[in-house]
């Protein structure tokens, strides 16, 4: 991969960090008075949990994709830009590590290193044998040359090894200190980080339903531009940053990103039942997108995610629902390097119904109730009976059963949206259905069909969303 010469900067998915072992300590050197030196070049993923629920899972290994397909390593003496060490190797298949031997004297050294990052491009930085490291190296800025990284896109991870983005680049620190002493077969570990970070959204769909997952949308990401200033966004070089930060350029430009599916994803239905109790049962789906590094709203802390999803088959336009990272502590920052795994557990909305009868003295047992096996929001209600009855509906999230609230709940449901009609060919009620009134079963036997539709605030306490809702009751008397 090319990088910008006047700057570079990204946020992938390693870490950088410097070991020195002696692998024997005899004091012996070789005939040319330069002991043999071993590094260890390596390009390992954070191991990084779920930082977006509570369930804290750790990523898998790396792809031979998302591995070394070349590296160059540079070595200068501690305090001078003069490269006196350099190796380039390429052609590699995708390797998380690779041995370098170089002739080096007793001295303090620094080390630098680069993966997946083409030669001459470096090479234009002065960075070759004989060549010079430059004196920026450590606030050189730059941006991610593929054209897939333009715009507002999300970059989904299949794009990963085509023409416009064969590999991910990397880059050690600004300088690996080591110290080569007289002793023979010195071993360092120099660790390169990539310049990207890796989202993966884990999906399940607990429901009763097959879902279309139609677009995925991220805000408050990093746009791979340059910033009003000039600056370009990412550091070319890995810095060895806390948790707490990253750099990102004052005016760095800020974006919600987005992909959006020409064949939309099929994200199976795990229906177990009524509802289900175990919603981690349900079949698994990831999708996951290679981003710069970012940093959350700082008035909200938080980034906002947009899944469009379709229930199949479709009833119409596609539902846009908005699932926000909710808890601030969790993720605000996304380094270079990270692997962040996402779980998102999809919810309908399920009506639950409790049917009364109050037949007279001696009368009947109370209405029975049962449930269309494919539908959650589709009832039987069979009275055996004439007198009076209620219907009682109640709604809550296809997985949270417990936590439901009733057509009346002005915090749920949209003030004055909720209707209900009545066909009764029949006629075994005296009157329709309302809203806070019982009816009356008459003598006759028959059936009847009862629609409820209103519309739900599925965001609440966010009140800006608004999704239509229905619910059918098939009324039979004996």
């Amino acid at each position: 991969m090319k990088i910008n010469r006047e700057k570079m900067i990204g946020a992938l998915l390693l870490c950088t960090s410097l070991f020195c072992a002696c692998a024997n300590e005899e004091d012996v050197t070789t005939t040319d008075g330069a002991p043999k030196v071993q590094l260890v070049i390596s390009a390992p993923f954070n191991q990084t949990p779920s930082r977006a629920a509570n369930e804290g899972q750790y990523t898998a290994q790396a792809t031979a994709a998302e591995l070394m397909k070349s590296y160059v390593v540079a070595v200068t003496p501690r305090g001078s830009a003069d490269i006196v060490g350099f190796v380039a190797v390429d052609g590699l298949s995708g390797v998380e590590e690779s041995l370098v031997d170089l002739q080096l004297r007793p001295g303090n050294y620094s080390v630098y290193g680069f993966a997946n990052i083409d030669a001459a491009e470096l090479a234009a930085l002065g960075i070759k044998e004989g060549g010079t490291i430059p004196a920026n190296i450590g606030t050189l800025r730059t941006r991610i040359s593929s054209s897939l990284f333009s715009g507002t896109n999300l970059v989904p991870a299949s794009q990963l090894g085509t023409t416009d983005f064969p590999a991910i680049p990397m880059t050690s620190v600004a300088g690996q200190d080591i110290t080569v002493t007289e002793r023979v077969n010195q071993t360092f570990g120099i660790e390169v980080r990539r310049m990207l970070a890796k989202l993966q959204f884990d999906f399940r769909n607990p429901t009763a339903k097959d879902i279309e997952l139609q677009s995925i949308a991220v805000s408050n990401m990093t746009q791979n531009v340059a910033t009003p200033g000039g600056d370009d966004p990412i550091l070319l070089m890995n810095y060895e940053e806390g948790r707490g930060t990253i750099d990102l350029p004052t005016d760095v430009v800020i974006k919600k990103l987005g992909h959006s599916y020409t064949t939309p994803v099929l994200l199976n239905k795990g229906f177990t039942g009524k509802y289900s109790d175990t919603p981690k049962t349900a079949p698994q789906h990831s999708e996951a997108f290679y981003v710069l590094e970012s940093e959350a709203d700082k008035a909200i802390k938080s980034f906002q995610l947009d899944f469009e999803l379709d229930e199949v088959p479709s009833p119409g336009l596609p539902d846009k629902m908005r699932y926000a990272l909710t808890d601030p502590n969790t993720l605000t920052l996304i380094h270079r390097n990270d692997w962040i795994v996402i779980p998102v557990t999809l919810g309908d909305w399920v009506m639950e119904l409790q049917a009364l009868s109050y037949p007279p003295i001696g009368g009947y047992p109370d209405a029975r109730v049962t449930y269309d096996p494919d539908r959650a929001n589709l009832f039987a209600v069979t009275f055996a009976a004439p007198g009076d009855v209620g219907f009682y509906p109640m709604i809550h999230k296809y997985y949270e059963p417990s936590d439901f609230f009733y057509l009346n709940d002005p915090d749920h449901i949209v003030p004055s949206s909720t209707v209900i009609t009545m066909v009764d060919p029949d006629h075994i009620f005296d009157a329709d259905p309302v809203m806070g009134s019982a009816g009356e079963l008459t003598g006759t036997p028959g059936k009847a069909t009862i629609t409820i539709t209103t519309k739900l605030y599925p965001n609440y306490p966010d009140k800006s969303v608004e999704k239509d809702y229905k619910g059918i009751i098939n009324v039979t008397k004996l």
